[in-house]
This record gives C-alpha cells, structure tokens and sequence, in this order.
C-alpha cells in the first residue's frame, strides 16, 4: 500500500501485522504497484519510479522528474515496465535495472491513464489515453501505430476486449469501441448522470462493461448494444476506482467514498452486501483465492472482509 506520505507498506494478508515499509521523497497518491513474476515490486510517486524486492529493499530508483501517477504495467516477459507521467511522456525501461529503453511524448499528460499490454513479442501493443487521444505504440520500440481523437477527455483506462478491440470512455459522457487498427466501431452518448469516474471492467465474455462515476453509481452496459444501460446501482459518494469481477463472474465489487465497500449481483444489479469500512475507499477491492475482500481507506487503513 502506498501513502502520502511517500513510503509503500507490506502488510500480512493472513492476519493484518505489519511486515516493512520503504520510504521515499514523495508521495504515492493514485499509482497501484505492478508486482513481476519473481515478485519485485515496482511503484511510482511524485519524482520517480522504483523497484523493491518482496522484503523491502531497494533494488534500483530511477528518477522521471514528474509526477507518476500512472499504474506501471509490465511486459508479457517481465522484462519491461511500461508507464506514463505527468510530463506528457510515456516510458519504458528495463525490469533488471531501470534503465530507458524508450519514451513517447504525446500532446498531454498521462495523468490517472495507465497503459494497457497487449499481445507478445515484437507484436506487442500499448493502449493509453492522454487529453482528448488514445494512442496504440509499439512496447517493442515506442513507435506510434496509430492514434484516435475522441473530441473530448479520456480520463479512463481502456478496455480490450478478446478480439483486440479497445473499448473506452471519455467526457460526455460517450463510450466508444475502437478496432484494433484504430477505426471507430461505434460510439454512443451514455445515458448517464454523470461522467465514468473509475476505470471500467470488462467481462470475461466481452458482453458487459462494469463503471463507477461521479454521482456515486455503478453502471453496467452492453458492449453488444452499444453500452446500452443494463442496470444501475447506487452508492452515496463518488466510485473513483475501478470495479472488481468476481473469479465466477457473478459478482461486482466496489469501493465508494461513502465509506462502504458493495457487492452487486452481475445480472440483476441487485445489492447482495455491503461492508463499512470507516472512510473513503478509494483503492478498487482485491480478491484472494479464498474469496476474501481486501480494501485500503481514506483513513490510511486496510481492511480484510471474511465473504463466507
């Protein structure tokens, strides 16, 4: 967990006691950590980017000289670490020693918006958003493949559904459906009362797109009718993080600023529970293999709920 105050704490998922911390200048404020194969922890904050082994030491830092607020992503390979910053710039540098292998200027800041790795090898695709624009770049050479103007804010990270289609969200509040090759598939005005807030979730059947907004409701929205509305499901403060999909696909998890976490039938949109957490969840919930729900609050703690 990262805080404000710049330093990442490991907590024991078993039983909640503290295992280490690593402090850095600046804060940590929206970037999620990406953990690798052998279990290096990578993480940005207000100045750079760094990587932590599993006991909390460091590895390598390695200075951007702008805010990270972007979660990194990594390569198929593990071998690249792909992110965006605040200083219009999209990098990619090594996993072994953060070295740069490459960076993309685009025409705005990569704020929230967090690259999405498609693909392997040389064939391999990064899908981020900046300003009105979603670009498609090479992860191989940072090469620009192709670009889509939306006409307004993509404040959203995509989705891409099986066939490589992106699916994204921008100020409107439209949801558009994307080609791989970049050509608008359709586009349509949501019927919402407020602009997506959170990153979407896509369903494992590429039939459903799961998102919170301002107003405190998560939607779900036919991708095969154009995002149709589904279902809504109301909270009582804004949801600014991304909705989690039960292993079995029949659940929709959600953290919202009234201090609760929700959980939602996927088919009906009917609420099943609800847990006070005690402040603003602003983290999307993880499941463990056992179905436990760990969430981390405004308060600066983190929270395990027992779902059985």
């Amino acid at each position: 967990m990262g805080t404000f105050s710049g330093a990442l704490l490991s907590v024991d998922a078993n039983n909640g006691t503290f295992k280490w911390a690593y402090a850095n200048d600046g804060a940590i404020d929206y970037c999620t950590a990406a953990v690798g194969a052998d279990d290096t922890i990578y993480v940005g904050n207000s100045e750079s980017i760094w990587a932590l082994s599993d006991k909390g030491t460091l590895k390598w830092l390695t200075h951007i000289y702008a805010r990270v607020d972007s979660s990194p992503a990594l390569s198929d390979d593990g071998t690249m670490l792909y992110f965006g910053a605040n200083n219009y710039n999209l990098f990619a540098i090594s996993t072994t020693d953060g070295r740069y292998a490459w960076q993309f200027t685009s025409q705005g800041p990569f704020s929230t918006n967090s690259p999405t790795v498609v693909g392997s090898g040389e064939e391999s695709v990064i899908y981020i958003g900046s300003a009105d624009t979603m670009y498609a770049i090479s992860a191989t050479t940072g090469a620009l493949k192709w670009s889509f103007k939306a006409g307004s804010s993509i404040s959203t990270t995509a989705a891409v559904t099986s066939d490589g289609s992106l699916i994204i969200f921008a100020a409107g509040p439209s949801i558009y459906a994307i080609s791989p090759l970049g050509a608008q598939v359709w586009q349509s005005l949501l019927a919402l009362a407020s602009s997506p807030m959170s990153s979407p979730a896509l369903s494992s059947d590429d039939t459903f797109i799961y998102i919170g907004d301002a107003k405190g409701d998560v939607h779900s929205l036919s991708v095969q009718n154009g995002g149709k509305a589904v279902w809504s499901y109301h909270t009582e403060g804004p949801i600014a993080s991304a909705p989690t999909i039960s292993a079995d696909g029949t659940v929709i998890l959600v953290g919202s600023f009234d201090g609760f976490v929700h959980a939602v039938d996927a088919v009906s949109g009917l609420g099943l529970w609800k847990q006070e957490i005690g402040a603003s969840v602003m983290s999307s919930p993880v499941v463990d293999q056992s179905g436990r729900v760990f969430v981390t609050a405004d308060n600066g703690h983190i929270v395990a709920i027992d779902t059985h």
